[in-house]
Protein backbone atom coordinates (compact mmCIF):
# COMPACT_ATOMS: atom_id res chain seq x y z
CA UNK A 1 0.00 0.00 0.00
CA UNK A 2 1.19 3.69 -0.84
CA UNK A 3 -0.27 6.67 1.00
CA UNK A 4 1.37 10.03 1.96
CA UNK A 5 0.01 10.71 5.34
CA UNK A 6 2.15 14.33 5.45
CA UNK A 7 4.34 15.28 2.78
CA UNK A 8 6.13 12.36 2.39
CA UNK A 9 5.08 8.90 0.21
CA UNK A 10 5.06 5.78 2.41
CA UNK A 11 4.85 1.94 1.25
CA UNK A 12 3.45 -0.58 3.11
CA UNK A 13 3.40 -4.09 2.98
CA UNK A 14 -0.29 -5.58 4.02
CA UNK A 15 -1.51 -8.93 5.58
CA UNK A 16 -4.77 -9.30 4.94
CA UNK A 17 -7.06 -11.87 5.47
CA UNK A 18 -10.04 -12.88 3.93
CA UNK A 19 -12.57 -15.73 5.12
CA UNK A 20 -16.09 -17.24 5.27
CA UNK A 21 -17.88 -17.52 8.71
CA UNK A 22 -20.94 -18.78 7.99
CA UNK A 23 -23.03 -20.21 5.30
CA UNK A 24 -26.79 -19.80 5.36
CA UNK A 25 -28.51 -21.76 2.83
CA UNK A 26 -32.11 -20.23 1.85
CA UNK A 27 -33.48 -23.27 -0.43
CA UNK A 28 -36.56 -21.70 -0.16
CA UNK A 29 -35.76 -18.28 -2.20
CA UNK A 30 -32.81 -20.07 -4.30
CA UNK A 31 -30.47 -18.24 -2.08
CA UNK A 32 -27.09 -18.77 -0.10
CA UNK A 33 -25.42 -16.37 2.08
CA UNK A 34 -21.89 -16.54 3.02
CA UNK A 35 -21.32 -14.68 5.74
CA UNK A 36 -17.42 -13.02 5.20
CA UNK A 37 -14.77 -10.90 6.73
CA UNK A 38 -11.88 -9.02 4.96
CA UNK A 39 -12.84 -8.04 1.93
CA UNK A 40 -9.88 -6.52 -0.27
CA UNK A 41 -12.14 -3.31 -1.42
CA UNK A 42 -11.83 -2.74 3.03
CA UNK A 43 -8.21 -1.72 2.20
CA UNK A 44 -8.76 1.11 -0.39
CA UNK A 45 -9.22 3.30 1.84
CA UNK A 46 -5.38 3.28 2.32
CA UNK A 47 -5.34 4.08 5.42
CA UNK A 48 -2.92 1.86 7.74
CA UNK A 49 -5.66 1.45 10.33
CA UNK A 50 -7.99 -0.44 7.94
CA UNK A 51 -9.84 -3.35 9.37
CA UNK A 52 -11.44 -6.03 8.07
CA UNK A 53 -15.22 -5.33 7.50
CA UNK A 54 -17.47 -7.74 7.83
CA UNK A 55 -20.99 -8.21 5.00
CA UNK A 56 -22.26 -11.51 3.14
CA UNK A 57 -22.31 -12.79 -0.35
CA UNK A 58 -25.48 -13.32 -1.71
CA UNK A 59 -25.73 -16.28 -4.45
CA UNK A 60 -28.34 -16.16 -6.55
CA UNK A 61 -28.57 -19.91 -8.22
CA UNK A 62 -25.17 -20.59 -9.71
CA UNK A 63 -23.97 -17.35 -11.62
CA UNK A 64 -25.26 -14.69 -9.75
CA UNK A 65 -23.33 -12.99 -6.48
CA UNK A 66 -24.34 -9.69 -4.47
CA UNK A 67 -22.43 -8.28 -1.84
CA UNK A 68 -24.30 -7.01 0.67
CA UNK A 69 -23.98 -5.51 4.63
CA UNK A 70 -23.85 -7.56 7.33
CA UNK A 71 -26.75 -6.34 8.69
CA UNK A 72 -29.12 -8.86 6.53
CA UNK A 73 -27.59 -11.94 8.31
CA UNK A 74 -31.18 -12.10 10.81
CA UNK A 75 -33.21 -12.07 7.43
CA UNK A 76 -31.17 -14.72 5.71
CA UNK A 77 -31.16 -16.69 8.72
CA UNK A 78 -34.96 -16.91 9.32
CA UNK A 79 -37.10 -19.15 7.24
CA UNK A 80 -40.07 -16.88 7.71
CA UNK A 81 -38.10 -13.58 6.54
CA UNK A 82 -38.60 -12.59 3.30
CA UNK A 83 -35.61 -11.75 1.07
CA UNK A 84 -37.52 -9.60 -0.95
CA UNK A 85 -35.25 -6.24 -1.57
CA UNK A 86 -32.14 -7.75 -0.38
CA UNK A 87 -31.02 -8.52 -4.07
CA UNK A 88 -29.63 -4.78 -5.30
CA UNK A 89 -28.67 -5.08 -9.35
CA UNK A 90 -25.91 -1.79 -7.73
CA UNK A 91 -24.95 -4.55 -5.46
CA UNK A 92 -23.76 -7.34 -8.03
CA UNK A 93 -20.45 -8.28 -7.84
CA UNK A 94 -20.52 -11.22 -10.85
CA UNK A 95 -22.11 -12.72 -12.57
CA UNK A 96 -21.01 -15.94 -14.39
CA UNK A 97 -19.91 -17.13 -17.38
CA UNK A 98 -17.65 -14.36 -16.96
CA UNK A 99 -16.64 -13.05 -20.37
CA UNK A 100 -14.54 -10.70 -21.89
CA UNK A 101 -16.35 -6.95 -21.84
CA UNK A 102 -19.81 -8.39 -19.76
CA UNK A 103 -21.20 -5.82 -17.62
CA UNK A 104 -23.34 -6.46 -14.37
CA UNK A 105 -24.50 -2.66 -12.52
CA UNK A 106 -27.71 -1.38 -11.91
CA UNK A 107 -29.88 -1.83 -15.17
CA UNK A 108 -30.60 1.96 -14.28
CA UNK A 109 -26.74 3.00 -15.21
CA UNK A 110 -27.52 3.89 -19.01
CA UNK A 111 -23.88 5.36 -19.70
CA UNK A 112 -22.30 4.78 -23.23
CA UNK A 113 -18.82 4.15 -21.13
CA UNK A 114 -18.00 1.54 -18.67
CA UNK A 115 -17.45 3.60 -15.65
CA UNK A 116 -19.55 2.89 -11.97
CA UNK A 117 -19.99 -0.49 -13.45
CA UNK A 118 -18.39 -3.72 -12.90
CA UNK A 119 -17.14 -5.50 -15.89
CA UNK A 120 -14.31 -8.54 -17.33
CA UNK A 121 -11.99 -6.28 -18.33
CA UNK A 122 -8.87 -9.28 -19.11
CA UNK A 123 -8.53 -12.37 -18.45
CA UNK A 124 -5.19 -13.74 -17.01
CA UNK A 125 -3.58 -17.09 -15.01
CA UNK A 126 -2.73 -17.20 -11.47
CA UNK A 127 -0.10 -19.13 -10.01
CA UNK A 128 -1.41 -22.23 -8.49
CA UNK A 129 -0.68 -22.82 -5.37
CA UNK A 130 -0.08 -19.64 -3.95
CA UNK A 131 3.65 -19.49 -3.01
CA UNK A 132 3.98 -23.44 -3.81
CA UNK A 133 7.32 -24.60 -5.31
CA UNK A 134 5.35 -26.18 -8.29
CA UNK A 135 2.79 -23.86 -9.37
CA UNK A 136 0.51 -24.39 -12.30
CA UNK A 137 -1.21 -21.58 -14.25
CA UNK A 138 -4.47 -21.04 -13.76
CA UNK A 139 -7.59 -19.28 -15.56
CA UNK A 140 -8.40 -16.24 -13.25
CA UNK A 141 -10.70 -13.14 -14.81
CA UNK A 142 -9.82 -9.30 -14.06
CA UNK A 143 -13.03 -7.16 -13.09
CA UNK A 144 -12.85 -3.90 -13.18
CA UNK A 145 -14.91 -0.92 -11.82
CA UNK A 146 -13.70 2.54 -12.76
CA UNK A 147 -15.20 5.73 -11.47
CA UNK A 148 -13.76 9.30 -11.98
CA UNK A 149 -12.06 9.48 -8.94
CA UNK A 150 -10.34 5.82 -9.18
CA UNK A 151 -9.80 2.60 -10.52
CA UNK A 152 -10.19 -1.20 -9.24
CA UNK A 153 -9.31 -3.80 -10.92
CA UNK A 154 -10.14 -7.43 -8.89
CA UNK A 155 -9.14 -10.62 -9.90
CA UNK A 156 -11.30 -13.40 -9.67
CA UNK A 157 -9.93 -17.10 -9.82
CA UNK A 158 -12.47 -19.37 -10.07
CA UNK A 159 -12.90 -22.49 -7.24
CA UNK A 160 -10.44 -19.68 -5.02
CA UNK A 161 -12.06 -16.46 -5.17
CA UNK A 162 -10.68 -13.27 -5.75
CA UNK A 163 -6.76 -13.27 -5.85
CA UNK A 164 -5.27 -9.91 -6.36
CA UNK A 165 -6.69 -6.53 -6.12
CA UNK A 166 -5.04 -3.22 -7.75
CA UNK A 167 -6.94 -0.53 -6.32
CA UNK A 168 -5.60 3.96 -7.48
CA UNK A 169 -7.15 6.69 -6.17
CA UNK A 170 -6.46 9.38 -8.97
CA UNK A 171 -6.64 12.41 -6.88
CA UNK A 172 -4.27 11.70 -4.27
CA UNK A 173 -0.88 8.90 -3.84
CA UNK A 174 -3.00 6.22 -2.97
CA UNK A 175 -2.52 2.84 -4.28
CA UNK A 176 -3.03 -0.54 -2.91
CA UNK A 177 -1.68 -3.79 -4.53
CA UNK A 178 -2.71 -7.34 -2.92
CA UNK A 179 -2.14 -10.55 -3.95
CA UNK A 180 -2.94 -14.17 -2.62
CA UNK A 181 -0.13 -15.64 -0.69
CA UNK A 182 -2.06 -18.38 1.22
CA UNK A 183 -5.27 -20.16 0.41
CA UNK A 184 -7.27 -22.43 3.08
CA UNK A 185 -10.23 -24.92 2.63
CA UNK A 186 -11.66 -27.17 5.19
Amino acid sequence: MTYAPGHEMVTEPVRWQMEVLEVVPRPDAGVVGYAMRGHPLDVAACSPLATPQEYVFLQVNENRFYRAGIAVLPALKNPAASLEGLLVDAQAVLDFPLVPEKRFCDPAMAREDALYCWYVCGETTFPWPPGGSMQQAVPSYQLCYQTNADSTVLTFTPGMGYTALHYQHHGSPCTVDLTLVEYFSP
